[in-house]
C-alpha cells in the first residue's frame, strides 16, 4: 500500500471516528422526551421481533415483558450498536496507523471507555438517567466491535499467508 493510500485511509477512519462520536454525543444531548419518542418510532417498526424478545425476556426474568421493557431493550440495543461501530472504527484506524494488534488494542479500548463515560456524563445534564451499568453496556459494545475487527484481521492475515 502506498503512503498516499494509507494516508487517505487513516484520514477517512479519523473522520468516521469523529462522526461516530458526534452521533453518540448528539443522541445524548436529547432530552428524555425526545429520546423516548425516537425509541417509540423504532419500537413500532420492530413489532415483528417483539414476541421473540418478549419470550426470551420471560424465560430469563420469569416476568412478561411490558411495552416499556421493549422500548428499554431497543434503547440499550441502540447504545450497544453505536459502540460496536465506534470500537470497530477505532480498531481499524489503529491497525492502519500501526502494524500489529497486541500492544495497540488498548488505545481503542481506552478511547471507547472515555467516550462512554463522557456520554453518560452528558446525559446526566439532559434530564436523563446516568448509570455505571450503561457505561459497562457501551464499553461491551465497543469491545465487541474491536474483537470483530481483530478476528477479521487475523483471518485475513491467515488467508493471505497461504
Amino acid at each position: 500500500m502506498t503512503i498516499k493510500h494509507r494516508t487517505f485511509i487513516i484520514t477517512l477512519f479519523s473522520i468516521l471516528t469523529c462522526v461516530c462520536i458526534m452521533m453518540i454525543f448528539g443522541f445524548s444531548l436529547q432530552d428524555s422526551n425526545k429520546s423516548w419518542e425516537e425509541s417509540d418510532v423504532v419500537a413500532s417498526g420492530l413489532e415483528a421481533v417483539e414476541p421473540v424478545v418478549g419470550e426470551l425476556h420471560e424465560k430469563v426474568t420469569g416476568n412478561p415483558m411490558s411495552n416499556y421493557d421493549f422500548r428499554a431493550f431497543i434503547r440499550k440495543s441502540a447504545h450497544f450498536a453505536e459502540f460496536i461501530l465506534l470500537g470497530g472504527i477505532l480498531m481499524l484506524l489503529t491497525l492502519f496507523i500501526e502494524r500489529g494488534v497486541r500492544r495497540l488494542i488498548f488505545m481503542p479500548l481506552f478511547i471507547s471507555l472515555l467516550v462512554a463515560v463522557i456520554d453518560e456524563f452528558i446525559q446526566s445534564f439532559m434530564d436523563r438517567t446516568s448509570a455505571v451499568k450503561d457505561i459497562i453496556l457501551d464499553f461491551s459494545g465497543a469491545f465487541t466491535g474491536i474483537l470483530l475487527i481483530v478476528l477479521a484481521w487475523f483471518i485475513i492475515r491467515r488467508v493471505r499467508a497461504r
